[in-house]
């Protein structure tokens, strides 16, 4: 009740249920007491990170339970913060505040990871792994024009929804987007290669026409792309 007028709230009365709308859903942070009716709030907190859809999602447990081992246990099962109870409304609120900044901070670390080289995101880690599938994903199938988000969730096995808001968690951005981003970074690259015309790099990288292709590569670098080849050609 307290967190009402900040968030919006969805709730579960057990363990599995908590589970299964945390997956469905995707919030954008989940607040679990440790004592819950069947599934406990360990086990939650460990199927949470274990599962791609929400590995990335910021998670608070609550417990009664102040010893350094339970502690230790709520760290090892995944938790972001173990509160003791009784707790201070005001503090779980501004840590959630705090959860939810640092989770920001996160999306601008994958987002110049990637804009780098999407091969270096390398799989350590759930929510690596799950951005290093996607790109290999949409770069299997870039030169195709209709590649839809709905044919990357089927692959993934995912919902459309499940995997919008995945990435928008991610990177901040959506899916076509992101789709988006990877063809004007791969055609750049083809147009240094010698003898590649502008249009063949826009069919190449799944642009539906040179045209477009072009209106889009200036909106991203500034330059056409008739320019950027002429300015990187060797001399």
């Amino acid at each position: 009740q307290k967190l009402q007028p900040h968030f919006q709230v969805s709730t579960a009365a057990d363990g599995a249920t908590g589970l299964r709308l945390a997956g469905d859903t995707i919030p954008d942070v989940i607040v679990c007491d440790v004592q819950l009716p069947g599934l406990g709030g360990l086990e939650v907190a460990a199927a949470l990170k274990r599962d791609w859809r929400t590995s990335h999602i910021p998670l608070v447990l609550l417990t009664a339970q102040d010893a350094p081992e339970h502690r230790l246990a709520g760290v090892q099962a995944g938790a972001d913060l173990y509160l003791t109870k009784p707790f201070n409304p005001t503090f779980l609120l501004e840590s959630l505040r705090t959860l939810l900044r640092n989770r920001e901070q996160q999306r601008e670390h994958f987002r110049r990871e990637l804009s780098v080289d999407t091969a270096t995101v390398a799989p350590q880690r759930v929510d690596q792994k799950f951005l290093a599938d996607l790109t290999a994903i949409i770069e299997a199938n870039l030169d195709r024009p209709g590649l839809s988000v709905d044919d990357i969730a089927r692959s993934l096995g995912v919902s459309q929804m499940q995997l919008y808001r995945k990435v928008k968690a991610l990177l901040g951005t959506g899916v076509t987007d992101y789709i988006q981003g990877l063809r004007l970074t791969k055609a750049r690259q083809l147009l240094l290669h010698e003898g590649s015309s502008i249009a063949q790099v826009a069919y190449q990288t799944g642009f539906s026409s040179p045209s477009y292709f072009a209106t889009l590569f200036k909106g991203k670098y500034q330059v056409s792309p008739s320019e950027y080849k002429a300015l990187h050609a060797p001399h």
